[in-house]
């Protein structure tokens, strides 16, 4: 798995229950429960509390996913970690642009 290199830590974990069962589901708050780490709920489709969740997913569709037409399942997974990479060291940040390079 590409991030199981980085080291990181949370201690939470923003998100709305929205249409996704899987955060829901006692499974999901057993693991993070397990982890130390309390789901923040904010209320669904309001982008004014979840937007950095909202952005944190379209932005990888946007730039990764959907950005290439790959013609195999493998050549989408090769490019996931210079995605992530750039993603998170590389690319200036919007709150912040000095946190690029971090």
């Amino acid at each position: 798995m590409p991030c199981a290199s980085f080291a990181a830590t949370a201690s939470s974990l923003p998100g709305d229950d929205g249409l996704w069962v899987s955060f829901q589901s006692k499974r999901y708050a057993k693991a993070l429960q397990i982890q130390k780490i309390k789901h923040k709920r904010t209320k669904p489709y309001t982008p004014r509390t979840n937007g950095k969740t909202e952005r944190f997913v379209h932005t990888p569709l946007r730039e990764w996913f959907y950005a290439t037409p790959y013609t195999h399942s493998d050549q989408r997974r090769n490019a996931l970690s210079p995605f992530l990479q750039n993603y998170n060291y590389l690319r200036p940040q919007r709150q912040n642009p000095n946190l690029a390079h971090r």
